[in-house]
């Protein structure tokens, strides 16, 4: 941990980098036993595997920019610089889906919230689709049985316990609005097992990139012309990167015990890190 933490304030970009890469690599095959051992689930975390792949693809596209990214002008002159806002969208990406994955497998107290939030996932990625028009019979089809699929899921979300117990108004609210969620991106912040103070502000700062708003592009603009800069934001954004990977490894410990013989395989020194690293992640109390 301590090489890290020295790599950090000697914005040594190339080390951390290397760290985040060894973590990426452990998650992957921590999700490749999953599937392999086929172990046996609760029906509402079927879409564990495949949001543990978006993470990871995720995470080595940003590695890659985090090489610096070639540009040329149409005299073939050749100029590399750090992509700061692709590098930010990928990050609130990851963000995201770290918040989803705990939403959807990790958080839930008991089979009826799990389900219920399985239920609405399911729903309004079903009712998205019901928005877009579409002219083949193949795809009318489709779109009729889909319908069909979403008001079955909206008996099921009313007669589940969890839903159940929710105050009228917020039961009306969420049959309404059909959102994958049932609150935003923040109050899934504050609800998650990160620092709430940290993620919250970082998620803003790269949702201001993601939408070309006022201030990620005035940030952009220092690091161009100011490329001092740079490596400092470099290295507080891979930092993050690594703890919250590291936080998604944690939790994958913790709530799926076959995975100690890919555990048992690591260093006592990776081990180490992967704690100090969650840690920092999470409140002060490191639950």
């Amino acid at each position: 941990m301590i090489r890290q933490l020295i790599a950090y304030m000697n914005k040594d970009v190339d080390y951390l980098t290397s760290s985040l890469t060894e973590l990426n690599k452990l998650l992957v095959s921590l999700t490749k036993h999953l599937h392999e051992e086929e172990i046996e689930q609760e029906f509402w975390k079927q879409h564990f595997e495949i949001l543990l792949a978006k993470y990871s693809f995720a995470s080595f596209s940003l590695i890659k920019l985090l090489d610096g990214t070639k540009t040329k002008d149409l005299d073939d002159n050749e100029f590399k610089f750090y992509d700061i806002p692709s590098i930010r969208i990928l990050i609130r990406a990851i963000i995201e889906n770290y918040l989803t994955i705990n939403y959807l497998f990790f958080s839930p107290k008991d089979n009826d919230e799990g389900e219920f939030r399985f239920y609405l996932y399911q729903m309004s990625g079903l009712a998205s689709r019901q928005k877009f028009s579409v002219s083949e019979q193949e795809h009318i089809d489709q779109k009729n049985e889909e319908k069909q699929e979403i008001d079955k899921l909206e008996v099921l979300i009313q007669n589940n316990n969890y839903f159940k117990s929710l105050p009228p108004k917020d039961q009306k609210e969420i049959l309404g609005r059909k959102s994958a969620r049932e609150f935003g991106w923040e109050k899934m912040i504050e609800n998650s097992d990160l620092v709430s103070d940290t993620f919250v502000q970082m998620w803003k700062l790269f949702s201001n990139t993601a939408h070309s708003e006022l201030i990620g592009a005035i940030q952009f603009r220092d690091y161009i012309f100011k490329p001092e800069f740079v490596n400092n934001a470099i290295c507080v954004e891979i930092f993050l990167a690594i703890q919250l990977t590291s936080s998604l490894i944690s939790n994958f410990e913790f709530h799926y015990p076959t995975t100690i013989k890919i555990f048992d395989k690591l260093s006592n020194e990776f081990r180490e890190d992967i704690t100090v690293w969650t840690k920092l992640a999470r409140e002060k109390n490191g639950s």
